[in-house]
């Protein structure tokens, strides 16, 4: 007579929540990476602003100061997924600066 349906969906159509899958806390962070390739260029246009004209000096300072913040936040958060035992996170974190200090290797301003 009537569909048969599971017992969630059961609890559900009587006004209670189903329950939830709840999701992994731990997970690799791509938008880590995507955030260390964006500093970096900003990074790279402040660096090359600061050689265009010679107003822009100070550029090159803000550049370095910028690499130095995420860095350092970059450690923060290292830190803290270590603490908290979230190695996916640990290896997200790990992998962006790593990706930052090739880059700035790589890509030496002339």
């Amino acid at each position: 007579m009537y569909p048969r349906v599971k017992a969630g969906q059961r609890n559900f159509l009587r006004g209670r929540s189903s329950p939830r899958r709840a999701e992994p806390r731990d997970s690799f962070q791509f938008s880590v990476i995507v955030l260390s390739i964006c500093i970096f260029a900003i990074y790279k246009l402040l660096v090359q602003l600061s050689y265009f004209d010679a107003s822009f000096g100070s550029a090159r300072l803000w550049g370095y100061a910028l690499i130095a913040v995420y860095l350092l936040g970059i450690a923060l958060c290292s830190v803290i997924s270590l603490l908290c035992l979230m190695p996916k996170h640990l290896l997200g974190y790990l992998f962006a600066a790593a990706l930052l200090s090739i880059l700035n290797i790589y890509r030496q301003t002339p």
